[in-house]
């Protein structure tokens, strides 16, 4: 037959009002100001940023390609801001 795979029993420690998984290295390495902070995992899947947000907004991921889309909304509705923004920022010329 095939490869039989062994699960390895993990304890984690999850947050006491959210249940999600504490990140133990990312606690590890706060600052100390920030030791009333607790990170959370998130998934690994170069959507963090809108994971992160959608765990934010809606206590769960499940919201991440919502997030993904209003970003990307934000930034095609208001680029007139960020080519200005940009432009000064970091001194980029216009082409004509």
């Amino acid at each position: 037959m095939g490869k039989q795979v062994q699960e390895k029993s993990a304890c984690y420690k999850t947050h006491p009002d959210t249940y999600s998984t504490i990140d133990e290295v990312s606690a590890q390495l706060l600052p100390p100001q920030c030791l009333d902070l607790t990170p959370l995992k998130i998934a690994g899947d170069a959507n963090g940023l809108p994971r992160a947000g959608s765990k934010l907004m809606f206590g769960n991921e499940a919201y991440h390609i919502e997030v993904r889309v209003r970003i990307a909304l934000e930034l095609a509705l208001n680029n007139c801001y960020l080519n200005d923004f940009f432009n000064c920022k970091f001194k980029i010329s216009k082409i004509p």
